[in-house]
């Protein structure tokens, strides 16, 4: 709910269900803010969220959900948590200090997760309560995506990305350039 549009992982993941034809798919987006009508619409937008969730088969998020967490959601319908962060660089959900003693869980509910690395799930079994079977490791659409693009190479020094994932373990090196003089 922190945008008004699929992006990233949502997006790629749409665009892949588009392209094998899965119907019927419903988008539900809202950018919320910290204004007044910011609240008052994201009020509503949760009472929506609610009605989605419960009419839902399927439903997927990659993000913190609160409307989820607020609720005892009915076997039938599974959320899908399609991990939006590479690696586990913080602590989340029931990882956080005190997390046992909240009112609401946090990154709870869930029936599947889907994470980048198979790596990265003893973090993700510490903050979610879900079964090990169901913490996956896919990859990423969103770094797929940004890996298959290729950059204007211009003559510029060549900048390197790396993540936590290939310390100690190379699957994939790439070195392009990017005309950084426009930033």
């Amino acid at each position: 709910m922190r945008s008004g549009q699929l992006n990233d992982n949502l997006a790629a993941l749409e665009q892949g269900l588009k392209t094998a034809n899965v119907k019927p798919v419903t988008v539900f987006c809202y950018h919320y803010d910290r204004t007044l009508a910011g609240k008052v619409g994201f009020l509503l937008a949760s009472i929506k969220a609610l009605y989605v969730i419960a009419r839902a088969d399927v439903f997927v998020i990659d993000d913190y959900f609160f409307p989820l967490y607020a609720i005892h959601k009915h076997d039938d319908n599974q959320v899908v948590q399609l991990w939006h962060a590479i690696g586990s660089l913080k602590k989340f959900g029931l990882s956080l200090p005190n997390a046992d003693q909240s009112v609401m869980k946090p990154h709870t509910n869930y029936d599947w997760v889907l994470i980048n690395a198979k790596s990265d799930q003893p973090a993700y079994l510490d903050a979610m309560a879900i079964n090990q079977d169901h913490v996956i490791a896919t990859g990423s659409p969103m770094v797929d995506s940004l890996l298959n693009q290729q950059p204007q190479n211009r003559g510029s020094p060549p900048i390197v990305f790396y993540t936590h994932r290939l310390i100690g373990k190379v699957s994939r090196v790439s070195s392009k350039s990017w005309d950084m003089s426009t930033t």
